[in-house]
Order: C-alpha cells, then structure tokens, then sequence
C-alpha cells in the first residue's frame, strides 16, 4: 500500500509564506487545502503513487508527488511549476500534485469552490497548454481519503 512520506528536503510551512503566495496570485486558496499544506507541505507517494480517482487515461496517470513551498526552488516546488508554465495562472488553476508525464492535480480557482482536476496538458511549453479539466473530487479531504 502506498502512502505519503516527505522528502529529504521537506520543510514545515509557515503560514506567513503561504500568505504571500496568495498575494501573489491574488486570490485565496480553499481552507481545506490551505490547512492540508500547513500540515504536509507536499510529500513524496511511496512506493509506487496512487492511481488518480476519474482519470480516463492509461494506468501511468498516478500521484507520484504532492507540490509543496520550499525556499530552494525545483521541480517539486509549486512556484516553480506556476513560473515554468505560466498558464497555468492565467487560467487561475492552482497545482497541487503532479499525475504522470503530462498531467497535474490542480484546483481551479475560477469559482469558491474546492474541487480537484486532472488537468491534461498538450505541451508544457506551449502558451496555453491546458488541453482538458477532468474531475477528481470535491475536494482536497476527498481526495485524500480516496487514495487510501
């Protein structure tokens, strides 16, 4: 069974840096999701990730990372994400998790809702690299509870 373990560089977040990545964004991340960062700050799945809930593509679309805020910015870190693919803000969707090759969790921050997608995405180079929003769940305690 898999389950979420953090990486060597994990480090706890301070809600004050959460804050000024939403005045960043301008926009407030849901609660439940803002309390799941604080706690987890993103992880590592261990072994082998977690199917993604709803997705209607192959078996390699699985939870191998939830994002999280780190000083030392890379490839785990959510800004990092935003930065590499700018699109991803000005379509307001916020990514929480990566799902394979050529996917991510995200929120979609265009309404006060809570639901998590799989967002499918044609090139992450491409000016507006959103090719579809697949629902995952109502929100980030559903999806949590449906990977175990």
């Amino acid at each position: 069974m898999s389950e979420l373990t953090r990486p060597s560089y994990w480090i706890p977040l301070i809600e004050h840096e959460l804050e000024c990545l939403e005045a960043e964004l301008r926009y407030r991340l849901p609660e439940q999701y803002r309390r799941w960062l604080i706690e987890n700050n993103g992880g590592w799945v261990e072994p082998d990730g977690f199917a993604v809930p709803q997705s209607p593509f192959t078996q390699d679309d699985t939870i191998n990372e939830f994002l999280g805020l780190y000083e030392k910015q890379g490839y785990q870190d959510i800004r990092t994400l935003i930065a590499d693919m700018p699109w991803i803000a000005r379509n307001n969707i916020f990514p929480i998790a990566s799902a394979g090759s050529s996917s991510f969790l995200g929120l979609d921050m265009r309404s006060d809702s809570e639901t998590v997608y799989m967002i499918d995405i044609a090139d992450p180079g491409e000016s507006n690299g959103l090719r579809q929003l697949i629902y995952v769940a109502d929100s980030i305690d559903e999806l949590i509870a449906s990977l175990y």
